[in-house]
């Protein structure tokens, strides 16, 4: 690091490179880029996520009979925010708070996925209070990482 600290001054004195005065240290920089990224259990909750997705995914366009158009729409659109939040749960260890922002996708996630795959397989709408409530948690999960 030394090294290269006089190797950008000598080139600033001779005049063939100009250094800013305020030299951010390449440690810090790394550390602050390196740090967020080492979160594995996060990382193993996309995994699994983002697979369990695709499943659903899969089952919701090729596992429903013609009849049940409406159900196979519902059980569509749980896949399609699981899948899109999972990706968002990928970003949570940039947030200043990840666990807290991992912990409302998951939640959210599971809340809202949830209650569509069970309105279209049990063709049942009794959980379907759930779904608004799945709604706010990934809603926060997106505000927090403003804060």
């Amino acid at each position: 690091m030394d090294y290269l600290y006089w190797s950008l001054s000598t080139l600033k004195k001779s005049g063939a490179y100009l250094i800013p005065k305020n030299t951010v240290h390449i440690e810090r920089i790394i550390e602050k880029v390196d740090k967020p990224l080492r979160s594995p259990g996060i990382y193993r909750l996309v995994g699994l996520s983002g697979a369990l997705a695709v499943i659903a995914g899969a089952y919701g366009s090729h596992g429903f009979d013609q009849k049940l158009q409406k159900e196979q729409r519902i059980f569509q659109t749980g896949a399609h925010y699981h899948l899109l939040h999972t990706l968002a749960l990928m970003g949570s260890p940039l947030a200043r708070y990840p666990y807290f922002t991992a912990f409302m996708f998951t939640t959210g996630t599971a809340l809202f996925s949830g209650t569509c795959y069970a309105i279209a397989l049990k063709q049942n709408d009794k959980f379907s209070h759930l779904a608004p409530v799945g709604g706010v948690l990934l809603i926060v999960a997106w505000l927090s990482f403003c804060i």
